[in-house]
């Protein structure tokens, strides 16, 4: 299916050929000069819904993304503000979905978390997929969400036990323009609430494949069931994420 852009003549594959090549032919760290590039780049960034920076003086860098560690650009504004974005934004059907953020927030704020899980499993019972019992090599097992405590179902759950409304007021750009949450605390919140799934058991480890076909029949649905959380309290023993560190 075509995705409309911001140039209705030109699909969304050949922008992204375009600014692949742009981002190919400047190494990270550098500025972006070339005046059609950069009011073209400009463009792309400002088709985000979220993304606006204040009128004034700015300039294009390519970076590496914090967490994905790709390369992109990076538009910084006269006052510092800095924000990451790619080819993506120059599609017309972008929107703000809250549930989408809500799972993105989530995830990255246990990413951590996470990858302390898998190793424990990893050296409690070795390289292998928990589904059918065969050894792979560890960045192939992916840590998987048991039903009926599917990562989706845990966000929405979370939120609904603190008894909060989901919407765009819920988050807010934090460093480097990633999403997080309005209020600080919720984030050390649903840390504690998602060490307790881990803790539990409710995960195991299996190859990627699998996991991604299991995540492929989960949709996201406005009517999840919450899960019990009447033991989920604030006694729960966090150790498995360093509560100091802000990012992955």
């Amino acid at each position: 299916m075509k995705t409309n852009t911001i140039w209705p003549e030109i699909p969304l594959n050949h922008i992204r050929e375009y600014t692949n090549n742009i981002l190919s032919i400047h190494p990270v760290g550098s500025e972006i000069r070339n005046l059609k590039y950069v009011k073209d780049l400009r463009e792309i960034f400002d088709n985000h819904p979220w993304k606006k920076i204040p009128a004034g003086s700015f300039k294009i860098i390519v970076g590496k993304h914090k967490i994905y560690n790709n390369k992109c650009f990076y538009i910084i504004g006269e006052g510092g503000e800095r924000y990451s974005f790619s080819s993506k934004n120059a599609s017309q059907s972008i929107s703000l979905n809250p549930r989408m953020i809500l799972n993105d927030v989530c995830r990255n704020i246990v990413r951590e978390q996470v990858q302390f899980k898998k190793l424990e499993i990893i050296k409690n019972f070795g390289q292998k997929c928990q589904k059918s019992n065969i050894y792979y090599p560890k960045s192939e097992l992916h840590l998987h969400h048991e039903p009926p405590y599917e990562f989706n179902v845990v966000c929405d759950s979370f939120i609904k036990m603190k008894g909060l409304g989901l919407s765009i007021e819920l988050f807010k750009e934090g460093y480097d323009n990633e999403l997080e949450f309005s209020n600080i605390e919720h984030k050390y919140e649903f840390l504690k609430y998602h060490a307790k799934i881990l803790n539990d058991g409710h995960v195991s480890l299996i190859h990627k494949k699998i996991n991604q076909k299991l995540g492929s029949s989960y949709q996201f649905k406005n009517d999840n069931v919450p899960l019990d959380t009447s033991s989920f309290n604030s006694s729960v023993q966090l150790n498995l994420f360093n509560g100091d560190q802000n990012g992955i």
